[in-house]
C-alpha cells in the first residue's frame, strides 16, 4: 500500500469509532481507545501493530483489544484498497489518559535515541487515533499539567484568544493540549539551565506594560506561588497574553554544533513563560524575572524559546520578538538579529544553523519548494537547488526529502507535515545553499 492509501486509510478510523466504542464501555469504568489501520499483506505494518500491542500491555492491565476488517464494516471503501485492511481498537482502562498517550509517544516519537524520527511524529493523529476517557474542554482557559523533574507545570491556553493567532501558532498551541512528548522534558538539558550564552543587544524599557501589569497581579494575588499567579493574571486581564508555560523543544539534528553548545545529545526542552499577541501578526515572547536588570543569561534563555518556538510552529524568527521583566522594568530585543554564534565557542566562523547532515545531504535528494520567498523567485531557489545536486519535483509524497516553505504555503505544507517530511523556512534554506 502507498502512502496515499495509508493516508485515506486513517480517514476511515472517526467513522468507526462507534463499532468499537459501546462493546468496551461496558466491560470498562475508565476506556481510553486507541484505533489504528493495519494492513494484513504488510509486515512493517503488522510489526508496529505488535509493537503497540506489546507497549500497551506492558504498561497497563487490563488491555482489551478488538479487531474488524473493512471490509465488514465497510465493504464499498474496502474495495479502494489492494491489501486486505483491519481496524484495530486497543482499550486501555485508565484514570490518566495521559499516562496512556504518554506510552504512545514514547513508542512513537524518540529522537533521542532514534535521530531519524520524523520531526512532527509526536503527534498521534500521524499513527491513529486516540479517545480520551475524559476530553479536554474546548473553551475558555484550558490548563494541562505536566509533570518535570518532580515539580509541576501547568500550561494554560486561552482558548477564546486563540482565534485571534496565526494558523501556525494555533496549530502548535492547541497540539500541546494532548501531543506534548513529556518523555523528553525528564532528559536532557533545559534551557533555562543549559549555559550557553548568546550575543543579545536588549533595550531596556521602563514602565512597559507588562511591567504595570506585574504589579497589579502582586496586589491583587490569588495563588501561593508568584510566577503562577502573574501568569493566570495575565491570562484573565492582559487582552494579548494567549498562553503560559507553553512547552518548547529543540532536535540536535536541526542545528549545527549542537554536542559543543550543550553537552550531549539529548533534546533540548523548555516553557516559555509567557506568549503573548503583537501588531501585524507579530508574537511575543516573554520571561518574568524578579530582578530583571541584574539579570545576565535572561536574554539567552529568552533567544532559545524563540529559536524552539521558531522550530516547533515552522513561524520565522522575524515574526518573533522576545523580552523579560519584572515590576519595574523589561529588557526586549528581536532574535532575528541575534547572531547565532555561540560566545563561548572556539571558532567563530562555526553557526547554529542547519546541521553539517542536511547540507551534504542535499545531493540526490528529492525537495519541494513551495510558497512565496522573499529573497529568491521559487525558480531561482529551484534552479540553486538543481546546483547543488538535489532533485527538484512539484509534489510532496513520502519519497521528498525537504520541502523549503515560503508565504503561503498551503496544501504543500500540510501534506508534508502529515507525512513526517522535514520542512525548511526560507532561512534555514539559504543557510543550507551557504
Amino acid at each position: 500500500m502507498n502512502d496515499n492509501q495509508l493516508e485515506k486509510a486513517n480517514k476511515f478510523l472517526e467513522r468507526f469509532v462507534p463499532v468499537f466504542e459501546p462493546t468496551v464501555r461496558g466491560k470498562m469504568e475508565h476506556p481510553n481507545l486507541f484505533l489504528m489501520v493495519c494492513i494484513r499483506g504488510d509486515g512493517n505494518s503488522l510489526a508496529w501493530c505488535e509493537e503497540v500491542r506489546n507497549c500497551l500491555k506492558r504498561d497497563f492491565d487490563p488491555v482489551v483489544e478488538l479487531e474488524r476488517p473493512l471490509a465488514e464494516i465497510a465493504a464499498s471503501d474496502s474495495k479502494a484498497f489492494r491489501d486486505p485492511i483491519s481496524i484495530l481498537c486497543f482499550a486501555v482502562d485508565s484514570n490518566s489518559p495521559e499516562e496512556v498517550r504518554d506510552a504512545l509517544k514514547r513508542l512513537f516519537y524518540n529522537p533521542n535515541s532514534n535521530p531519524s524520527t520524523p520531526l512532527d511524529a509526536y503527534k498521534l493523529r500521524r499513527h491513529g487515533l486516540f479517545l480520551s476517557c475524559r476530553p479536554i474542554k474546548q473553551s475558555g482557559l484550558v490548563t494541562r499539567s505536566f509533570t518535570r523533574r518532580g515539580r509541576f507545570i501547568r500550561y494554560r491556553l486561552s482558548m477564546s484568544k486563540l482565534q485571534n493567532a496565526t494558523k501556525r501558532l494555533q496549530v502548535y498551541l492547541e497540539s500541546m493540549l494532548v501531543d506534548c512528548p513529556n518523555h523528553l522534558f525528564l532528559v536532557g538539558p533545559h534551557a533555562s539551565k543549559s549555559g550557553a550564552t548568546f550575543s543579545v543587544s536588549t533595550i531596556r524599557v521602563a514602565q512597559h506594560e507588562l511591567s504595570k501589569l506585574a504589579r497589579e497581579a502582586l496586589r491583587e494575588r490569588t495563588m501561593k506561588d508568584a510566577h503562577e499567579n502573574l501568569q493566570k493574571f495575565l491570562l484573565q486581564n492582559d487582552a494579548s497574553t494567549i498562553a503560559s508555560e507553553v512547552p518548547v523543544w529543540l532536535v540536535p539534528s536541526e542545528l549545527r554544533d549542537y554536542r559543543a553548545v550543550f553537552g550531549c545529545d539529548d533534546c533540548l526542552t523548555g516553557h516559555i513563560d509567557i506568549i503573548r499577541l503583537g501588531e501585524k501578526d507579530s508574537i511575543e515572547v516573554w520571561d518574568y524575572k524578579p530582578r530583571a536588570l541584574e539579570e545576565t543569561k535572561a536574554a539567552s534563555q529568552v533567544f532559545l524559546y524563540a529559536v524552539m518556538l521558531s522550530k516547533r510552529a515552522h513561524i520565522p524568527l522575524a515574526e518573533i520578538s522576545c523580552g523579560y521583566f519584572d515590576e519595574s522594568d523589561a529588557f526586549v530585543f528581536n532574535p532575528a538579529r541575534v547572531p547565532l554564534v555561540r560566545e563561548t565557542h572556539t571558532s567563530p566562523d562555526r553557526v547554529l544553523g542547519a546541521s553539517d547532515t542536511e547540507k551534504s545531504s542535499l545531493r540526490g535528494r528529492s525537495v519541494v519548494v513551495t510558497g512565496t520567498l522573499s529573497k529568491l523567485s521559487r525558480e531561482e531557489a529551484k534552479e540553486a537547488l538543481r546546483k547543488a545536486g538535489a532533485t527538484v519535483t512539484d509534489s510532496v509524497s513520502k519519497k521528498t526529502d525537504f520541502l523549503v516553505v515560503g508565504e503561503d504555503a498551503g496544501s504543500k505544507l500540510d501534506k508534508a507535515r502529515a507525512l513526517g517530511v522535514k520542512t525548511l523556512d526560507e532561512e534555514e534554506f539559504l543557510n543550507i545553499l551557504k
